[in-house]
């Protein structure tokens, strides 16, 4: 079974999934964006993928555009994003996100 681990850092991302033992998929914590910046939250993704068996990666970018414009740019496909700007909403219709 895959369990979902929700992070904000790395030292306790990394306490809660040692203790899984089946796949996991990471999602960052609702605000992460806004404190640790879409490039911190990159490393931590690609730092866990490394170090455990990640079956898959979900960018939450709330509702900052400049967030989710890095997201995309990273190469992410499962991006959450909350916020109600119909260009954001245009460029994930155009990219089948």
């Amino acid at each position: 079974m895959t369990e979902q681990v929700e992070f904000f850092d790395l030292i306790k991302a990394r306490d809660k999934i040692s203790k899984i033992t089946g796949p996991i998929i990471l999602i960052n914590a609702p605000g992460s964006i806004r404190f640790l910046g879409a490039l911190a939250i990159d490393y931590i993704f690609k730092t866990l993928s490394h170090e455990f068996s990640v079956e898959n990666k979900i960018f939450r970018v709330d509702d900052d555009l400049a967030g989710l414009f890095c997201a995309i740019q990273l190469g992410y496909k499962d991006i959450l994003y909350t916020g109600r700007s119909i260009s954001a909403h245009r460029i994930f219709l155009k990219n089948n996100f």
